[in-house]
């Protein structure tokens, strides 16, 4: 997952920058939901999440303040924290989302049932 994300902001910070690139490496669910609670302020269009998956949970998240302890976060939680950020009803917002984990089926349908335009 580091790898992945070091090579995301390597390949997508050289050239004229127009946006801004926010890298969270293996963030709790809490710090991905504080996060989100200004996505719209700070314009954020996709989000791509990359880690390990399971079909009932979508992602595995970090219990927050613990390395190496996981808390189990439902699918509906999940895309109603999106749902919360998304494009329409006249501003802008997330409109894609792309899910980079084995198992992710489940939560990409949820994502597409909450009202995210493209999910990948």
């Amino acid at each position: 997952v580091h790898k992945e994300a070091q090579e995301l902001q390597t390949s997508l910070s050289h050239g004229r920058q127009v946006y801004n690139l926010s890298i969270h490496a293996q963030p709790s669910f809490k710090e991905f939901s504080e996060c989100m609670r200004s996505a719209r302020q700070r314009n954020v269009r996709i989000l791509h999440f990359a880690g390990h998956g399971m079909s009932r949970y979508g992602f595995f998240w970090l219990k927050h303040g613990a390395a190496t302890e996981y808390e189990d976060v439902q699918l509906e939680r999940f895309a109603g924290l999106i749902q919360t950020e998304l494009a329409g009803q006249g501003f802008d917002g997330v409109e894609c989302v792309v899910l980079n984990a084995c198992e992710t089926e489940e939560l990409g349908k949820k994502l597409r049932s909450a009202g995210v335009r493209h999910v990948v």
